[in-house]
């Protein structure tokens, strides 16, 4: 679901997303939505990639109140596991593992977090098993 910012949508992440003025000029504004999401989230686990430092803190900013969620943060996760590589953003990530990304969007990088997420998990297990 898109929501409208209130303000213009700079360049950078039009080029990045490919959503525009145009595309949210009738969507609600994250004020209009946010006790659905915040009923979404109730007390899950949040996985994601940079979350710890972009997305949640946006959103306790935008929610205005501290959320106790357990986070889970692939980024970091990613560095650990695969070194090698030069860098570690999510369609990289998801592009050395031959896994087929979505467009940037919340929803397609949200699922790619947790394939992502699944797939750190089974290295670490291999890794663990090898050292037996």
């Amino acid at each position: 679901k898109l929501i409208n910012p209130g303000i213009p949508i700079p360049y950078y992440p039009t080029k990045i997303t490919g959503i525009d003025d145009s595309m949210v000029k009738n969507a609600p504004f994250f004020s209009d939505i946010a006790e659905e999401l915040t009923d979404f989230i109730g007390d899950h686990h949040l996985v994601g990639h940079n979350i710890k430092t972009f997305d949640f803190k946006f959103l306790e900013k935008e929610l205005d109140m501290s959320l106790n969620n357990q986070i889970v943060d692939t980024l970091p996760m990613s560095r650990k596991t695969f070194p090698e590589l030069k860098n570690h953003k999510l369609s990289t990530l998801m592009e050395n593992l031959n896994i087929k990304t979505s467009s940037h969007r919340a929803l397609g990088d949200a699922i790619n977090a947790g394939i992502l997420y699944i797939l750190i998990m089974i290295r670490k297990e291999e890794i663990k098993m090898a050292n037996k």
